[in-house]
């Protein structure tokens, strides 16, 4: 029978001590608070046609989380479905009607130049949507509700050149400006998250 030799043996044994520590992966930036009472409020830039969003319900289960968004505007309410995974973050109904696939608003770790294509139906197969998407630079955002570092994405329609916005995303935050090609810009003018 073959021995180790007591201070190969030693060596050995102090090996898996003298590894480094694994660092521990840093959070992902979260683009789309998900607490219940989370609410945004926002208006035209000159402050017209204000409408509010909230997060009305909220379930998180084995790393996916579903929650509801109500729109109010005026006497109009809207509710959007969407879940928030690994992947991104993702709108798959608007009420009831169901997105197949979810159609895919972001992913959360995002650098410029990143992008991605959602396709989907809405509402039977003869509405087919087509966006391609673009993460830019990260750059501050003056609104009402504060000045935030936040994240652009042109969203451009692969059927219609002239359906094209562009989306700022501030982490912690959410949605904060909204630019569409031909059309009014929206802005934050409220925010309050939720717990």
């Amino acid at each position: 029978m073959r021995t180790v030799a007591p201070s190969l043996a030693l060596l050995l044994l102090a090996l898996p001590a003298a590894a480094a520590p694994v660092p521990k992966l840093k959070a992902p930036p979260d683009y789309y608070p998900t607490e219940v009472g989370t609410k945004w409020v926002y208006a035209q830039e000159d402050g017209t046609n204000e409408h509010t969003r909230e997060v009305t319900a909220s379930d998180t289960k084995d790393g996916v989380t579903t929650f509801t968004v109500t729109w109010k505007q005026g006497g109009t309410t809207q509710l959007w479905e969407l879940k928030k995974d690994a992947t991104g973050v993702y709108r798959t109904k608007e009420d009831g009607v169901e997105f197949v696939p979810p159609h895919k608003l972001f992913e959360h770790r995002m650098a410029a130049g990143d992008e991605w294509t959602s396709e989907y139906s809405y509402g039977g197969e003869r509405n087919t949507f087509k966006f391609s998407r673009t993460a830019g630079k990260a750059e501050a955002v003056k609104t009402p509700a504060g000045t935030y570092t936040a994240v652009p994405i042109v969203s451009r329609s692969l059927e219609n050149a002239q359906n094209e916005s562009t989306l700022w995303y501030a982490n912690g935050v959410g949605l904060v400006k909204l630019e569409h090609k031909r059309g009014a810009t929206v802005v934050l003018r409220e925010f309050t998250r939720g717990k």
